[in-house]
């Protein structure tokens, strides 16, 4: 998986800010949670497809120095929440 520079950002925003200080001093994690687009694939497929997609964020976030043990990752499958469907394939990062 390829990022975009401004997604390169993004990430670097997240680890050096202050969600990273709010991880390390009240024992929370970075919480990634990838998405599929339910109008292709099964189910087996899309729920495979948004855990690589987590995880693609979550190896980009190692590389940046976060710890594998601040992470979890979180893979819902396929979704139709958002319009156009193609807007369902997208992975959320939550600090929990």
């Amino acid at each position: 998986t390829e990022f975009t520079e401004r997604e390169i950002e993004i990430l670097k925003e997240l680890v050096t800010g202050a969600a990273n200080a709010e991880i390390a001093e009240n024992n929370k994690k970075i919480v990634i949670t990838g998405y599929a687009d339910s109008k292709t694939g099964n189910e087996e497929i899309n729920k495979a497809l948004s855990q690589k997609r987590a995880e693609a964020i979550a190896d980009e976030l190692v590389k940046m120095g976060v710890s594998r043990d601040d992470i979890k990752i979180v893979s819902e499958g396929g979704t139709d929440a958002l319009t156009p469907n193609t807007y369902n394939r997208r992975a959320v990062i939550s600090i929990m």
